[in-house]
């Protein structure tokens, strides 16, 4: 499976609050995004922001619902024009937020996939093929990780008149004081997901590469009731993918070293405001 490098952070908070929380309905997630997409091996679109997502504890057939409260998006027009020529009215790509669900990928493995426990460590495997791993360290600190494509193979898709493959789709999720058998979402710490892809039309030979990264770190936590949660309502977003212009009143982005979230890779950052313009 190779090696995967967990990277402690540590968030300085003002204050705690103590409380009930078996009066709790919802739990509230509120952290720092971000999204990056690669178009025909292009940097495509760069979007981060802050986003909140209300997770129900009780109600497990109930969606995650969440507020957008501010973010950028970036874009090399070069890049987007270009797939869209290739790919004309029937396929456009738009960046997206992280889909959360209301509990751990662990627990919602893709048809034909399963958990196999082994000295302590749980495996997750398609057939005889070693596909992820759920494991907990001895301090509580649990990662979950899933490839939902075998190495070595394709996952190929048809909508219309459009071809897709689908390389690899690897999702990481990290938990703190957690145990193998309740990793529970209001102890999530962050998601990372990853996607290599490529689409064509029916008509042509040659398919070209879309690859996406996504990363959701957790700032702040808060149980709320039901009624609390109704009062949000209004403000729910209705899609995970972004339209439009930025829309930001702070530089949120300059405080990502207060809760030890990873640096933006120096290769993407100089390309901010020059190859990928802002939205405005």
């Amino acid at each position: 499976m190779g090696k995967i490098k967990m990277v402690p952070r540590s968030i300085k908070i003002d204050e705690v609050a103590i409380g009930d929380r078996t009066k709790a309905d919802y739990v509230v997630l509120k952290g720092y995004f971000r999204n990056l997409a690669l178009l025909n091996s292009k940097m495509g679109y760069f979007v981060d922001g802050i986003i909140a997502y209300y997770i129900p504890l009780k109600n497990k057939k109930e969606k995650v619902r969440f507020i957008l409260k501010e973010y950028r998006i970036f874009e090399n027009k070069v890049a987007t024009q270009d797939l869209a020529d290739k790919m004309g009215i029937f396929f456009s790509y738009n960046p997206s937020v992280i889909n959360l669900k209301n509990t751990s990928i662990a627990y919602q493995l893709p048809k034909g996939f399963r958990l196999e426990v082994d000295n302590g460590r749980r495996f997750i495997k398609q057939g005889s093929t070693n596909m992820g791993f759920v494991q907990v360290s001895n301090e509580g600190k649990g990662q979950v990780y899933l490839n939902r494509v075998a190495p070595g193979t394709v996952i190929d898709q048809r909508i219309f008149k459009i071809q897709g493959r689908q390389h690899s789709g690897v999702t990481i999720e990290t938990y703190a004081n957690v145990n193998l058998d309740n990793l529970t979402m209001d102890h999530l710490v962050s998601v990372v997901r990853s996607a290599v892809a490529s689409v064509k039309k029916k008509s042509q030979a040659e398919y070209t590469p879309i690859e996406s990264y996504d990363e959701f770190y957790v700032l702040e936590k808060e149980y709320i009731s039901t009624d609390q949660f109704t009062e949000y309502k209004k403000q729910f977003a209705k899609s995970i993918f972004l339209k439009g212009s930025s829309d930001y009143r702070s530089t949120y982005w300059n405080d990502l070293n207060r809760y030890g979230i990873p640096a933006l890779p120096k290769g993407i950052k100089d390309q901010l405001g020059k190859i990928l313009k802002i939205r405005e």
